[in-house]
C-alpha cells in the first residue's frame, strides 16, 4: 500500500523562541529547554526500545536533567483526537499496532529498507508534555538508515508506508517505543515511563537510496 502522509509540527523551530507562547524563553521555560537537550538522544534516535549501553550512558550523563522535565507546558489534543470527530479522516493502523494519521501527503519516494531517511520530529508523552523534538534550539533533523534498528520500531514500520515531503501524527504503544524499560535513570527518575505509549508528529523530509 502507498501512503503519502507527514504531521503538524508544533514548535517553534526559531532559537530563543517558546514554542508555546511565542515569546522569548526566560526562566524555568529556558531551563526546560536544557533539559530536553541533554536527554534528546535518549528518545526517537535511539538505537533500541530496551536500554542498551549507549542509551545507558546517555541517560546516566543526562540524570540531572530528568528532574522536572514532566513540568513543561502540556499541548491542547492532538490531532488523533480531532480525526475522531471527523469521520473524513481516516485513522490508519499498523500491523504493530500503531496509529496514525496523515495531515500532509507527500510526493517523493517511498522509503524503503536500507533507505537513508531525513526526519523532523516532535515526542509528547500521553498529557501532552514535549519529551523531545528535533526543532529545538541547537537541534536539527535527524538521518538514519531505514530497516536497522536505529529508531524506535513504531517509527519504522509508519516510514515504510510513508513519501518524503509527508507528514503523520502517531501513537505509538510501549511495545513499539520505549517498552517495559521505558526511559529512566538509576535513580528511579523516567523521562518516558516503563510501558508508556508515546505521540509523534513527524514528517519525512527526504529519502535517498543506499549508494
Amino acid at each position: 500500500m502507498k501512503l503519502g502522509l507527514v504531521a503538524c509540527i508544533v514548535l517553534s523551530a526559531a532559537a530563543g523562541c517558546n514554542a508555546f507562547t511565542g515569546g522569548p524563553v526566560t526562566g524555568a521555560a529556558s531551563l526546560r529547554q536544557k533539559k530536553v537537550d541533554a536527554v534528546s538522544k535518549v528518545a526517537a534516535a535511539s538505537p533500541r526500545a530496551g536500554l542498551d549501553g549507549t542509551r545507558r550512558d546517555v541517560i546516566q550523563t543526562a540524570s540531572a536533567a530528568v528532574a522536572g522535565l514532566l513540568s513543561s507546558a502540556v499541548l491542547p489534543a492532538g490531532a488523533l483526537a480531532a480525526a475522531k470527530a471527523e469521520p473524513n479522516r481516516r485513522v490508519f493502523t499498523t500491523d504493530g499496532g500503531v496509529k496514525f494519521i496523515v495531515l500532509k501527503e507527500g510526493t517523493g519516494p517511498v522509503a524503503r529498507d536500507g533507505d537513508f531517511c531525513v526526519v523532523e520530529f516532535t515526542g509528547f508523552l500521553p498529557d501532552g508534555a514535549v519529551f523531545d523534538a528535533s526543532n529545538a534550539p541547537g537541534r536539527k533533523p535527524i538521518a538514519f538508515q531505514l530497516g536497522k534498528r536505529q529508531v524506535i520500531k513504531g517509527w519504522e514500520e509508519v516510514l515504510r508506508l510513508m513519501n518524503a515531503g509527508a507528514e503523520v501524527q502517531m501513537v505509538v504503544p510501549a511495545d513499539m517505543a520505549f517498552g517495559d524499560k521505558g526511559i529512566c535513570i538509576d535513580n528511579g527518575d523516567c523521562l518516558v515511563k516503563p510501558g508508556m505509549d508515546v505521540r509523534y508528529d513527524l514528517q519525512l523530509k527526504r529519502v535517498a537510496p543506499t549508494p
